[in-house]
């Protein structure tokens, strides 16, 4: 009976841990996604630019 109780506290010891304080467990990955967010609105801003120049250009 002592084992069964060692071990039991042994795995409830090791699958406890401490939440993550900075945020979720998927931070990193929503951070990524809105870097890309921000990224695609640069280009998509560069890229109407170069398109409006080259339309000026051709007139």
């Amino acid at each position: 009976m002592r084992k069964y109780l060692l071990c039991s506290v042994m795995v409830l010891c090791a699958c406890g841990g401490e939440p993550e304080s900075d945020g979720h467990m998927w931070q990193e990955q929503t951070d990524m996604i809105d870097k890309a967010r921000d990224v695609e609105d640069v280009l998509g801003t560069a890229s109407g630019q170069q398109r409006q120049r080259i339309e000026d250009q051709s007139q």
